[in-house]
């Protein structure tokens, strides 16, 4: 029921102009020209806000009074006194004497205390708890808006993975089409995964030939660099195991079908992304084999030395991550 009094009571009069004449015989005009203060009453608690120039904030709230003079002279003195402690004086004020000094600013409510009504008891407490001297134990809280947020630590780069579909031939032991599946995944440096099909090829032995084909996969690492925006090279490097299939054309029985080849690739990966997250390439790789298996055939003593070293290059589509 107070606060609801002390509102209606203050709404009958101008506190921010009440304080601003308060103030003019508190501070000088120079010193006012670099603030602005916000007067709000709520719940019967007077709430001031001082604004300064370069975005220093301070505020604190006291009880009202309920009268818009005595609430006014208590916000012209918490006012006067930020701006004494915030401010140095940077020319004599002519007003009042205590003003030219920071320090008596604090027994400015006394004087003030004079020309107000007796009747208006409550004030006299008021002003008291409204002594300046508490203000810097309010300010540690307050924010400054002025002084930069420190930034938040930047974002570890996310992994991002990119697939590619690619279509060549595989060189060597006669060459043969061959299709491509590849992942990857990271960023500058990432791993590699793919998977190569080929067609079979033929070469001659005795009086027939061996129709044969090494189907193999890798894992390995690679590393990217991005020329242009939308531009990268690859490089990579990886372990590779291959299953060796083969039958005969003129032969009843061959062996060394189903055999497991190990060996290392190393390969270069030229492409852009022109359609958002599709784009084309152009791929280099060479493949060692040094356990390349040997393929017999029944009646025939010369065997058929399978390529040690391959060749696989190709066209492709690729679609995913830009390069990080």
């Amino acid at each position: 029921m107070l606060s609801w009094v002390a509102a209606l009571v203050l709404s009958a009069c101008d506190l921010d102009a009440a304080t601003h004449a308060q103030l003019a015989t508190l501070t000088s005009p120079a010193q006012r020209s670099t603030y602005r203060f916000e007067l709000s009453v709520l719940d019967g608690r007077l709430q001031v806000r001082l604004v300064t120039d370069n975005g220093l904030v301070r505020s604190r709230e006291v009880a009202a009074t309920g009268a818009c003079e005595d609430d006014a002279m208590v916000a012209a003195v918490i006012l006067s006194a930020w701006m004494a402690q915030s401010e140095p004086a940077r020319s004599p004020r002519a007003l009042t004497k205590p003003a030219p000094r920071p320090a008596p600013v604090r027994p400015a409510p006394s004087p003030v205390q004079a020309p107000e009504p007796a009747e208006q008891t409550p004030s006299a407490p008021a002003v008291t708890s409204v002594d300046p001297e508490p203000a810097p134990s309010a300010s540690p809280p307050e924010e400054d808006p002025g002084r930069p947020l420190p930034r938040e630590p930047a974002g570890k780069a996310r992994w991002m993975w990119s697939a590619s579909l690619e279509g060549g031939a595989v060189i060597g032991g006669g060459g043969a089409p061959a299709l491509t599946l590849r992942a990857e995944g990271g960023m500058r440096l990432g791993v590699v995964v793919d998977l190569t099909v080929a067609m079979e090829r033929e070469q001659a032995l005795g009086a027939g030939s061996v129709l044969w084909s090494r189907e193999f996969g890798g894992v390995g690492i690679r590393v990217r660099w991005l020329p242009e925006k939308r531009w990268l090279i690859d490089a990579s490097l990886s372990l590779a195991a291959g299953v060796v299939f083969a039958r005969g054309v003129g032969f009843t029985a061959v062996s060394g079908s189903g055999q497991i080849d190990g060996g290392a690739c190393a390969g270069v990966v030229v492409g852009g992304y022109e359609l958002g997250p599709f784009g084309v390439f152009l791929s280099a790789r060479g493949c060692g084999w040094p356990w390349a298996p040997r393929i017999a055939v029944e009646g025939v003593e010369e065997q058929l030395q399978l390529p040690v070293f391959e060749g696989v290059m190709g066209i492709g589509v690729m679609w995913g991550g830009r390069g990080g």
